[in-house]
């Protein structure tokens, strides 16, 4: 360690006469040496590579490994440097060019500054399948592949795209209505033909924080999974069936960016930038009124919404941080909900039940709510945990991946709200 707590840098090898060697294969060969020029990545990397272990190094990272030809990093162990794109292009071999060509059909035009559509899957080359609703490439050439990722902002404008996807199937084959809660038309719901209406019972979805939007419970589970596990169409397809209204929150939309800021940002749409975008600093945005937060977002649905739909049974499902947004809506609405609220089936949700809690709430909570968390268990096996993180039972989900749990308990979930109904009546 040298001074400051900084961590020396290790040395590159070097032959008996002190040549620099290639670090991948260390070829102290003196023709070798004498013929061959290193390659240097940056002026910060003191790591030379002979043209052929790079051209190898590349193959293997970018078409075996499958990662991105902007974040192949320098093979020395514990060195950050990124092999920048003009090295790329000039050492890979043709296989990984004619892939990288390829991949490029993935990017879509650089749009107009200011205009913010949101691109479809197929500029982005990009489609599910019909049988296993998996998202596969269409460019001819990597027809059936999966997914490459290629920058963060690569993958944000595809996900983007994927939301689009999902929320045009939640109207076009649920006919669910979107609504927006303010004249922006920046935070929308989603509320089935009959979640005002239907005078039995209604179903509240609740998903958890992160880029999710109304209609995904994991958007890592949308691209490298399904639209099974990722999305909440088994749970509308389920609750359809089973006579419920739906509506579908969208607690995570909370601010959107300052027009002077959207104005002066101009990699916007730099899909090369291998920089991860940073969230957005307050100054840089303005709160969505009435979605200020997922808890304020959640209350005001209820206010405006759930509390005038005519169902005399009200259930909600939470994942995540679902949890937290409907303990708040309790702790702030909690006489008016429990009228007629009958049961919350949580999955892996992270809320806590504290013990100055109203005392109303913590009994609803302890007798009519389960959580279904993570496990290698079997599914709906008891476990244990302490009473105060939950505030109730918890079983398994049946499954390890807590993206995974809201899908994987599913049946589960609907059985245990059939039979408090029951239970109800």
């Amino acid at each position: 360690m040298q001074g400051g707590g900084t961590v020396e840098k290790k040395k590159p090898p070097k032959s008996k006469n002190g040549d620099p060697l290639c670090q991948i294969c260390k070829n102290e060969d003196e023709d070798f040496i004498k013929n061959t020029k290193l390659v240097t990545l940056t002026k910060d990397c003191e790591h030379p590579i002979c043209p052929s272990c790079l051209s190898k190094f590349i193959d293997n990272q970018f078409l075996e490994k499958r990662r991105s030809f902007l974040l192949l990093k320098c093979p020395w162990d514990g060195c950050d440097e990124l092999i920048p794109y003009s090295v790329f292009k000039l050492h890979a071999s043709k296989k990984s060019m004619d892939k990288h060509d390829l991949l490029l059909k993935t990017i879509p035009p650089v749009k107009k500054e200011g205009d913010n559509t949101i691109y479809s899957m197929k500029e982005m080359g990009y489609e599910y399948t019909k049988d296993k609703l998996e998202l596969r490439c269409i460019v001819e050439g990597l027809k059936g592949e999966k997914f490459h990722f290629i920058s963060e902002r690569h993958y944000n404008a595809l996900g983007q795209a994927i939301v689009k996807h999902i929320q045009d199937g939640m109207k076009d084959n649920f006919k669910m209505k979107e609504v927006f809660l303010d004249k922006t038309n920046e935070n929308n719901i989603f509320l089935s033909p009959d979640a005002l209406t239907n005078k039995e019972k209604l179903l509240v979805l609740i998903q958890g924080s992160g880029p999710v939007r109304p209609g995904q419970w994991a958007r890592s589970l949308c691209f490298n999974e399904n639209l099974h596990t990722g999305s909440c169409d088994n749970y509308i397809e389920q609750a359809y069936k089973e006579g419920y209204g739906v509506i579908v929150l969208n607690p995570n939309h909370n601010s959107v960016p300052k027009s002077e800021y959207v104005e002066s940002n101009k990699v916007k749409y730099n899909f090369f930038d291998p920089v991860k975008p940073r969230n957005l600093k307050r100054d840089c945005t303005v709160p969505i009124k009435n979605s200020e937060s997922p808890p304020k977002h959640t209350v005001y649905v209820w206010d405006n919404f759930i509390s005038k739909a005519q169902a005399k049974d009200i259930v909600i499902v939470a994942h995540s941080a679902g949890g937290w947004a409907t303990m708040e809506l309790l702790r702030n609405r909690g006489d008016e909900v429990l009228k007629r609220l009958r049961c919350v089936g949580f999955t892996d949700s992270v809320h806590e039940v504290e013990e100055d809690d109203p005392e109303n709430v913590q009994k609803f909570i302890l007798e009519n709510a389960i959580n279904w968390v993570t496990s290698n268990k079997e599914l709906d096996t008891y476990i244990k945990t302490p009473r105060r993180t939950s505030g109730c039972v918890c079983l398994s989900a049946g499954h390890t991946v807590h993206e995974n749990t809201s899908e994987s308990c599913r049946t589960s979930l609907f059985k245990f709200f059939a039979k408090k109904l029951t239970q109800k009546s």
